[in-house]
């Protein structure tokens, strides 16, 4: 959650010299108009990965824990969240669904059963 505070950072001070200004930071251009971002922990495994359009969050991205495991997945569209958002903690899986940008349904996975929660 604290390079939620680093992509804010990334997006103020512009995608070009992030890299520079932000420590365990990679920026690549992708195209005309998608910036890749992917953030490091400080052992140099990947934290998060994801794309930038138009100063915005966009398409999927993901988090990983310092020994690479992944933590979760979603997507974004123009900086929101939307659909599925998948969170892995220790022996469950939090399924989380997205409308326009609220949590409109919990799905809890533990053991092989599940649980619904709505909002």
């Amino acid at each position: 959650m604290k390079n939620i505070f680093l992509f804010a950072a990334i997006f103020f001070l512009g995608v070009i010299n992030a890299q520079d200004l932000i420590p365990n930071t990679k920026v690549e251009k992708v195209g005309d108009h998608l910036v890749k971002v992917t953030t490091f922990h400080d052992n140099g495994q990947i934290a998060q990965t994801g794309f930038v359009k138009n100063n915005k969050l966009e398409g999927a991205w993901e988090s990983y824990d310092t020994n690479g495991e992944k933590v979760s997945i979603g997507t974004y569209e123009n900086g929101q969240k939307v659909g599925q958002w998948f969170f892995w903690n220790e022996d469950q899986l939090t399924e989380v669904l997205f409308e326009e940008n609220k949590v409109s349904a919990v799905n809890l996975w533990k053991d092989s059963k599940s649980k619904m929660a709505s909002k």
